[in-house]
């Protein structure tokens, strides 16, 4: 049983790297006409009918593409806010990579403009929500974001000026003065203008606690190291 489940990861891999790599090759909307199961699987050295069998229909490989495209995007996206320290540093940060890197991307665009598009854009939605999700939520809780309008209410919006700047297409400047000036006072609880301040210092000191941790750790193993 381990070895088959090995066996299928190991050519959902190949398969997956076979699709991914046909598609940089095509320049062009007109392009994604000549795609086919059966060209993917010849490129990954399996059977038509295995290919088939993990990846389904062509529309399905162009929806498959685009979702590994959009998942290597969000694990970039989210190392990038994983150093961050408040709501509005992350919404600024996510906003800015946005603009710089997956409208940039040349073959997500493309794949958006597939008989898939519908599919795709809804699976980035959420996708993108997901991203917002911990920070509103625990924004909430600390006091950076308000409370009278609900988590999910204010991760849809946040969503929709994701899609608002993508369709002016700001640069990566304008999408952080548009998320400084419109978005983060928005956020911040009814009544308080200076709301998200003792969050931002805590989260800031947070930070630096952190950080002067890791550096302890790191001068105890050069001591190790040199006991040794």
């Amino acid at each position: 049983m381990t070895e088959t489940v090995e066996v299928a990861g190991t050519i959902r891999v190949r398969l997956d790297e076979a699709l991914l790599d046909y598609l940089r090759s095509v320049h062009g909307d007109g392009a994604l006409g000549e795609i086919s199961v059966d060209a993917v699987a010849q490129a990954a050295g399996v059977s038509r009918a295995t290919a088939y069998r993990y990846l389904g229909s062509r529309d399905e490989l162009l929806y498959r593409a685009a979702i590994m495209l959009a998942e290597a995007h969000m694990g970039r996206c989210e190392e990038i806010l994983s150093r961050t320290a408040t709501v509005a540093d992350r919404l600024e940060e996510a906003f800015a990579y946005t603009v710089r890197e997956t409208t940039g991307d040349e073959l997500l665009q493309l794949l958006l403009r597939s008989p898939r598009a519908e599919a795709i854009d809804e699976a980035l939605r959420a996708m993108t929500g997901d991203l917002f999700s911990e920070a509103v939520r625990a924004g909430q809780e600390d006091g950076q974001v308000r409370t009278d309008v609900s988590a999910p209410e204010l991760i849809a919006w946040q969503v929709e000026q994701l899609y608002v700047v993508v369709r002016l297409a700001l640069d990566e400047e304008q999408a952080r003065s548009y998320v400084r000036r419109f978005m983060v006072p928005a956020l911040r609880p009814a009544g308080e203008p200076d709301a998200g301040l003792k969050p931002h210092v805590r989260a800031v000191l947070d930070d630096v606690h952190r950080r002067l941790q890791d550096l302890d750790r790191s001068v105890g193993r050069a001591r190790s190291a040199l006991d040794d």
